[in-house]
């Protein structure tokens, strides 16, 4: 019989595993300078503002969410995210974050303006008879 695995042939394939070995351990080229990458500046957080009476801010983005705090027409936030129709805001007053509507939080302070009443023009030359019991009910 032959011998497949002579000591002869276990030690050259010893040499040669030991060999491929030291040989993938050496470097050919300097290491990099360790020296740490410069620190981005954190970008400027974006000042939001309440745009409607009153916004519920929920605790995660979605209408079955607790309601964590109510807040009222002008609140400054700070847009900390968002995800599709809603946005990740901090109150800057409070410190409370959660999510409310995107559609309810600009970029600009909008003060409410009451509605306007709309007075119906009459065209000339006609005049309209009004009861007098009409005019008294709904006078202000």
């Amino acid at each position: 019989m032959r011998r497949i695995l002579s000591s002869r042939n276990l030690g050259v394939a010893l040499c040669v595993f030991l060999a491929v070995g030291c040989s993938a351990t050496k470097t050919t080229t300097k290491p990099a300078a360790t020296a740490k990458p410069a620190a981005s500046p954190a970008p400027k957080p974006v000042i939001l503002y309440v745009t409607s009476d009153k916004v519920n801010l929920r605790a995660c983005p979605s209408l079955e969410c607790k309601v964590v705090a109510v807040l009222p027409l002008g609140d400054e936030v700070i847009k900390l995210g968002q995800k599709d129709d809603w946005i990740h805001i901090r109150v800057k007053a409070t410190k409370r974050e959660g999510w409310a509507a995107t559609r309810l939080v600009g970029k600009s302070l909008q003060k409410k303006t009451p509605p306007r009443i709309m007075e119906e023009k009459t065209p000339r030359g006609k005049q309209t008879q009004r009861s007098p019991e009409l005019q008294e009910e709904f006078a202000p």
